[in-house]
């Protein structure tokens, strides 16, 4: 019997890591890095003003490598009316894999696999897991307590081997993870991949301001607040940035707060020196072989 491909066998990757999109952070350097590093870069679509900079970035990432990366799609079409024009710019430029989330992605999906596209979703719920997987998704990102961005409350000791449990399709593992040890739990847990956002904002190719880095270095998970209060929705906050925007210290511009206010996970507190895509990438190797061969027989 012919053994089922990884879904890294699938993505050509060399280690089970995806590089998280990041909300007005991910761009055309973390995407090639990622790509050359061996793992999988995410960029959502929306960090580009407009449908033809988008379009420039995909060029921008063709030209300079051939590997695998996935483009991040909101697919409510409120928040993004440009969603059928950059589900087009995808196919054209032939990216394996879409993230998708803040919807059903039903109408992309059979449309997707036709062209040999994977289609990645993001939940914090067993519920809204099965009502993608149901739709026909290949690959479900469990997005678990600690998280940066939109997280959910659920522990990861819990969330990954239940999605894992209760789902027939490949499962990534995001929330907290940081290092090589972390990623060697995701994968004991179940999960196929593992997801690393916040440690790789403070990689120089993520390009944010020094202040969001210095933060992050000197921040532990106690200084991480899940609140509602910018986006509507609750999301992991650095508390001191948080603070700026409820003394009034922000623009006060909707648009302008993610920018503006800072969004990490927990893994803050694992996170002790800004490194490039690459170094990052060989510690957590390194820290994951280590961690494996720690672990005490049974």
């Amino acid at each position: 019997m012919t053994a089922v491909p990884t879904l890294s066998e699938r993505l050509e990757l060399r280690y089970p890591i995806v590089c998280a999109p990041l909300f007005l952070i991910s761009n055309v350097e973390m995407m090639v890095a990622s790509a050359r590093a061996g793992i999988l870069g995410g960029v959502p679509a929306l960090n580009y003003r407009s449908h033809d900079e988008f379009r420039g970035a995909l060029k921008d990432i063709r030209s300079q490598t051939d590997r695998a990366f996935a483009v991040n799609l909101i697919v409510h079409s409120q928040y993004n009316p440009r969603l059928e024009e950059d589900f087009e710019a995808c196919i054209e430029y032939e990216v394996p894999a879409l993230i998708t989330a803040f919807g059903t992605p039903a109408s992309l999906i059979e449309r997707a696999h036709e062209k040999g596209i994977l289609v990645f979703h993001d939940a914090i719920k067993l519920k809204h897991a099965k009502k993608a997987a149901e739709a026909g998704v290949d690959v479900v990102i469990a997005v678990s307590g600690g998280a940066g961005g939109h997280a959910g409350t659920i522990s990861p000791f819990v969330l990954w081997p239940w999605f894992k449990k209760e789902l027939d399709i490949p499962v990534i593992a995001a929330g907290g993870i940081a290092t090589g040890a972390g990623v060697a739990g995701a994968m004991a847990l179940g999960a196929d991949l593992a997801y690393v956002g916040t440690r790789f904002i403070t990689s120089p190719e993520a390009q944010v301001q020094e202040d969001y880095v210095k933060m992050i270095l000197e921040s532990s998970p106690e200084d991480i607040e899940y609140s509602p209060e910018v986006s509507g929705t609750h999301a992991n906050w650095l508390k001191p940035s948080l603070e700026r925007f409820r003394a009034g210290e922000t623009s006060g511009n909707p648009m302008a707060r993610w920018k503006e206010v800072w969004s990490a996970g927990h893994a803050v507190g694992l996170i002790d020196e800004a490194k490039s895509i690459e170094a990052i990438v060989e510690e957590l190797v390194q820290d994951y072989e280590a961690a494996r061969q720690a672990m005490p027989k049974l």
